[in-house]
């Protein structure tokens, strides 16, 4: 390639648009480009790359959306360097591009609240209990319209009360796919609010009385139970 960049293969093979973003993204952070570096044209990019222009177009835009790169026209796209938030970011953006599957989805939210109730439970002070309780007292006086919306902010919570935000911004970026997505749209039929309320008690109590494995075991049981309302949901959907 023209430059002397070295775009890195993606293990899965394919040549959609998603699979160009996530290569290009790989191209952006291997240290190649430095910010503010403008990249091939876009023809050089479908030529090395195996496929049309517009798939390179249509990845490109992407990387603007994620703002890593500015498309300045008549001179070309630039790398703009990483953002504070890219992280989450990117997350949100693989998921949306289809890069896991709901199954994956679910397992690996059920696997990071059950780490974050942990923390929380060793980790949280008496005002992050005390927003826990507000939060939990939201959930049980919720209509069903706003349940899904108590019920992230509770979990957002316990995120935060664990003090690590790497897990906080991967926890936020699956809950706001999640509930604004296709899940959040199949909540109120997954699970009766008297049902989800009491699954919480437990979490909340652990978490007050600093005790992380019954934390996280509270939480274990509650995203079994989660989990599988809602892919019975899911599942409904699609019969």
């Amino acid at each position: 390639m023209s430059d002397g960049l070295v775009i890195p293969g993606d293990p899965g093979g394919d040549n959609d648009a998603a699979s160009v973003t996530r290569k290009l993204i790989r191209l952006l952070s291997s240290g190649q480009v430095s910010p503010g570096q403008r990249l091939p044209a876009e023809r050089v990019l479908a030529d090395e790359l195996g496929v049309n222009r517009p798939t390179v177009r249509e990845a490109i835009r992407s990387l603007a959306f994620l703002g890593l790169v500015e498309v300045r026209r008549g001179s070309g796209t630039y790398y703009l360097g990483p953002s504070n938030d890219l992280l989450y970011r990117l997350f949100e953006t693989g998921l949306i591009t289809g890069e896991r599957k709901a199954r994956d989805m679910l397992q690996a939210r059920a696997h990071l609240e059950v780490l974050l109730a942990g923390l929380a439970a060793e980790q949280a002070n008496d005002n992050d209990v005390a927003v826990l309780a507000d939060r939990l007292e939201q959930m049980r006086v919720s209509s069903p319209e706003g349940f899904p919306e108590a019920d992230v902010r509770f979990h957002l919570a316990i995120a935060e009360a664990a003090r690590n935000s790497t897990l906080r911004d991967m926890l936020r970026g699956l809950r706001t796919i999640m509930q604004h997505g296709w899940v959040g749209r199949t909540v109120q039929a997954a699970a009766t609010i008297r049902i989800a309320y009491q699954d919480h008690v437990p979490i909340f109590e652990a978490i007050e009385r600093r005790d992380p494995a019954a934390a996280r075991e509270a939480m274990s049981q509650h995203m079994k139970g989660a989990t599988s309302r809602l892919l019975s949901a899911l599942e409904g959907q699609t019969d």
